[in-house]
């Protein structure tokens, strides 16, 4: 899912980047960009907190 959405900002930026496109669209497309930037801010703060997670066990002599 996190690569996916990677690949798709690239695409809107790619888009966005060329500015051949109308106002309206450029708005669009930025609006998905958001919503993408956010989905892939939140894989990587559940990763991050796993990996802490990961680290306390093996810290305090556990492991899953």
């Amino acid at each position: 899912m996190f690569d996916q959405s990677i690949q798709q900002l690239e695409d809107i930026m790619r888009k966005l980047e060329h500015g051949n496109i109308s106002l309206e669209n450029s708005m669009q497309l930025y609006r998905e960009g958001i919503v993408l930037a956010k989905k892939c801010n939140e894989i990587l703060q559940n990763a991050k907190q796993e990996i802490y997670v990961c680290e306390a066990g093996e810290i305090n002599g556990y492991e899953k």
